[in-house]
């Protein structure tokens, strides 16, 4: 079970994730961080801080929303779909950020 304990994320619920379904929200979280993922975070944000929690649960969120209907896995694209969904949003997270997230926590789920 080392998906279930070594994950950056985990599941609160199994979300119906497409837009037209009643429960399909983008604003809303569905991952939330363990405390390896914190430690994760941690190591990133040094020597400053460079991603609240808040914003990486957000950019995680999204690539599993993302995957989920179907989007590819590649990190132009969930980086791109991470944008076209934020960009009206207050935690919009840098590119290069992003991308640093996608490699280092996201892809290797």
């Amino acid at each position: 079970m080392p998906h279930l304990t070594q994950s950056t994320s985990y599941l609160k619920f199994k979300p119906k994730v497409y837009p037209e379904q009643l429960n399909f929200d983008w604003n809303e979280s569905d991952y939330m961080m363990t405390s390896a993922a914190r430690k994760e975070l941690a190591k990133l944000n040094k020597p400053t801080q460079l991603l609240s929690e808040k914003m990486f649960e957000k950019a995680i969120d999204i690539f599993e929303k993302l995957r989920v209907i179907g989007h590819s896995k590649s990190m132009q694209a969930m980086c791109d779909g991470y944008t076209n969904i934020m960009q009206d949003h207050k935690l919009q997270v840098t590119r290069p950020i992003l991308e640093r997230v996608y490699r280092e926590f996201w892809q290797r789920e």
